[in-house]
């Protein structure tokens, strides 16, 4: 049983099918997942009640057992040890955060940094690099903030410009937005192509809604060194050992090390 529908809860549910079980179950909250599953795996409404044999109760009524359980409820942030007036206080599920101004500065306390603490869509190291980037130009004096009424301003049209974003394509275009203003205003960041990136993750987004057993399998080329990424020895549902360090290398650099090569060159 997996409880949550997030990408954790069908990675586990998939990764479980994978290697032999006999029947699987995501319990979402809100909506079940719009992808085609195995046929071993199915979904539930809300967890309601569970044993500790195993024995659980969904939304609508229905009952069954199982042998284990993976909670896929996501993160919460939790800044315990801040200062009250320091701390960021994050809502579950929130992708934009009021006490932050550009995603990471402390508007209380403009000498405050929280990196990674705006919810990610899609976008992560080169968002989390494009921050971190970001940030350090503030502390050396390269970036000038602006007064708190005009941060409170950007605070405000950043929310509401989230709130209008409700489909993957809107959420995503928004978060490559970001981070690619946080990219352009560092000093050297590196400038990613988001909006091949974008269309990347477009197509990502509809491989899987085809077939979560197969969408691992298709190949992309990097927006950065246009480099295409080796073939797959096998079909990813019967690879058994690419969790090896050898394995997972050569899946990577290829059998034969070129693309290591090139990418040290």
């Amino acid at each position: 049983l997996c409880v949550g529908a997030g990408p954790s809860a069908e990675d586990v549910a998939v990764q479980s099918h994978k290697f032999g079980a006999a029947h699987v179950t995501i319990c979402y909250r809100w909506l079940p997942l719009g992808f085609a599953l195995p046929a071993n795996v199915d979904q539930q409404p809300r967890l309601v009640a569970l044993t500790a044999d195993g024995h659980a109760q969904f939304g609508d009524g229905t009952k069954a057992q199982y042998d284990d359980v993976v909670l896929c409820t996501g993160y919460l942030h939790h800044y315990d040890f801040m200062e009250d007036a320091l701390r960021l206080r994050v809502p579950p599920g929130a992708r934009h955060i009021p006490q932050l101004y550009d995603g990471c500065v402390l508007d209380d306390n403009p000498r405050v940094f929280y990196m990674g603490a705006r919810p990610p869509g899609r976008f992560t190291f080169c968002l989390y690099d494009a921050q971190a980037h970001y940030v350090r130009d503030v502390m050396l004096g390269r970036i000038a903030l602006p007064s708190r009424d005009a941060r409170r301003t950007a605070i405000a049209a950043d929310a509401e410009r989230v709130r209008k974003c409700s489909t993957f394509e809107s959420i995503m275009a928004e978060e490559a937005d970001y981070a690619h203003g946080l990219a352009q205003r560092a000093t050297d960041c590196p400038q990613h192509d988001f909006k091949a990136l974008c269309a990347m993750f477009v197509e990502w987004d509809a491989s899987k809604k085809l077939d979560l057993t197969t969408y691992r399998d298709i190949r992309y080329r990097s927006a950065l060194t246009g480099t295409l990424a080796a073939p797959p020895p096998a079909p990813w549902i019967e690879l058994k050992d690419e969790y090896t360090n050898d394995a997972f290398c050569a899946l990577v650099w290829g059998a034969d090390g070129g693309a290591a090569a090139g990418a040290k060159k």
